[in-house]
């Protein structure tokens, strides 16, 4: 019948926590930091983290499963908190408040996949506050968003070693998107992605960043095209999409130029080759407008096309290692050929 709290220290959840039916009362941490060991289930409840000016932490070693109810991160004036979440966040219902006043701070950290069937986020509404949304994860993270909303200004980051697999979901926030170095995209979506606008995965109103040390993948099944978002220069590309996927604009491969299913498709296009081309079932599909620039060290691999006479205007090679690169069938050059250095294999 009380708001009630966590002891002041010493309190740890050693397996899964459940909040059921608290109603309009609040449960509040008291400690700097409380651990979770399992999962946290919220139905029909409210959960305050921080109302404090200290920073107030809650670890969920878990998943965090919110079906209804209100789970504040930081709630009145200048009050800090964090809530980490080191397994799954499913959210089909209630409310997560990053923070609930001015002049706050709230961060939300996900370790695992992020599945959003209901509900909603709700970010800064103020300049004075901020509230970040990070995903941390080393490895794949699925984020799915089929319905509810993440509302007001919550910025978004992939740190470096997640690899954020969107599939067709939109990504949207009234904050920024970082996609930070070292980190990875994967879209389904058939725009891609979009440096502005609505449209592609990304669609947050903030500033969108792809790093040019970043890794992107296109895995659809419809037709793809890259968007305008994908920057000029990446680390490395993953073309996975046996419907095709059509580049945007040029660009420069320094990793991987992974090709695994369908035809990355350059035309009227250029496309610099840093580092190195895996075809597995992919292939190049160029036309008499499209200029490639094969630059780097060491076996650029093989540049295999879809066309039994693959077009190029111009075809630079300059590895600084005296390096090869291989073609799989004819090649005509309509335009220049420059052979800077490094060995041209014809299979002949």
């Amino acid at each position: 019948t009380t708001d009630e709290g966590f002891p002041n220290s010493g309190f740890c959840v050693a397996g899964d926590m459940t909040l059921l039916n608290t109603n309009t009362k609040y449960l509040k941490l008291q400690q700097s930091e409380l651990n979770v060991q399992g999962n946290l289930y919220m139905s029909n409840s409210i959960l305050l983290i921080s109302n404090s000016t200290t920073l107030k932490t809650l670890n969920v070693y878990g998943g965090l499963n919110i079906q209804s109810g209100i789970l504040y991160i930081s709630f009145g004036s200048g009050n800090i908190g964090a809530l980490n979440i080191y397994g799954n966040l499913e959210c089909s219902g209630g409310a997560i408040y990053m923070n609930y006043s001015t002049s706050q701070s709230g961060v939300l950290t996900v370790y695992k996949n992020f599945s959003m069937s209901g509900g909603s986020i709700y970010g800064t509404s103020d300049s004075y506050s901020s509230s970040s949304l990070i995903f941390a994860g080393t490895g794949n993270q699925t984020f799915l968003r089929t319905s509810g909303d993440i509302v007001n200004n919550v910025d978004i980051t992939v740190n470096c070693g997640s690899i954020l697999d969107a599939g067709t979901s939109v990504i949207v926030s009234a904050g920024k998107f970082n996609l930070s170095s070292g980190a990875g995209l994967i879209t389904a979506n058939p725009d891609g992605i979009a440096k502005t606008g609505n449209t592609g995965t990304v669609q947050t109103t903030g500033t969108r960043t792809f790093s040019t040390e970043a890794n992107y993948t296109y895995n659809g099944t419809a037709a793809q095209t890259t968007g305008n978002g994908l920057p000029s220069s990446v680390n490395e590309l993953t073309i996975d999409n046996e419907s095709g996927v059509t580049l945007t604009s040029s660009v420069t491969a320094n990793g991987l130029l992974n090709l695994k299913n369908g035809a990355f498709k350059i035309e009227g296009k250029s496309l610099a080759i840093n580092g190195s081309v895996n075809a597995t079932s992919g292939k190049l599909s160029s036309n008499a407008s499209t200029s490639i620039t094969v630059g780097g060290s060491g076996n650029a691999g093989t540049l295999v096309f879809s066309q039994d006479n693959a077009n190029l205007n111009n075809f630079t090679m300059n590895q600084s290692q005296a390096g090869q690169v291989s073609f799989s069938q004819n090649v005509i050059i309509s335009g220049t050929l420059t052979l800077t250095n490094g060995k041209i294999d014809m299979g002949g």
